[in-house]
């Protein structure tokens, strides 16, 4: 599915620049698989998930405040389900698929940036 969808956008003109797949379950061996057996290899990026920092709740909060500015293509036949995804994030039993590789998407072009603490310099008077 993966080559099939690299190859659809091709053909529309829409270039493809990096493939993130989910280090999670078979995302893993899906990327070394699709790196190792297709000429896309270039374009993988693997996405660590969960552990500290990257829980799907630190992932989707890390770039909430980007998504008052994306904009879902009014035609686009993911348009609903994208939106009802977003829309109902937290809500158990919710399947949120399209809304985590978005937060994958967002984390890529607005990477994190780490909090470190000030610097304190003091100054030694002679």
């Amino acid at each position: 599915k993966v080559i099939e969808k690299n190859d659809e956008f091709e053909a529309r003109g829409i270039g493809v620049d990096k493939i993130l797949i989910e280090q999670a379950s078979t995302g893993g061996p899906l990327a070394d698989q699709v790196r190792a057996n297709t000429g896309l290899g270039y374009k993988i990026r693997a996405v660590p998930v969960g552990g500290r920092g990257r829980t799907q709740n630190e992932r989707v909060m890390a770039v909430a405040k980007y998504f008052e500015v994306v904009h879902v293509p009014a035609g686009a036949p993911w348009k609903g389900k994208a939106l009802a995804q977003i829309m109902s994030y937290g809500t158990p039993g919710v399947k949120n698929d399209i809304l985590m590789s978005a937060v994958h998407a967002l984390h890529e072009m607005f990477p994190p940036v780490m909090k470190v603490p000030m610097l304190s310099v003091h100054r030694i008077h002679h």
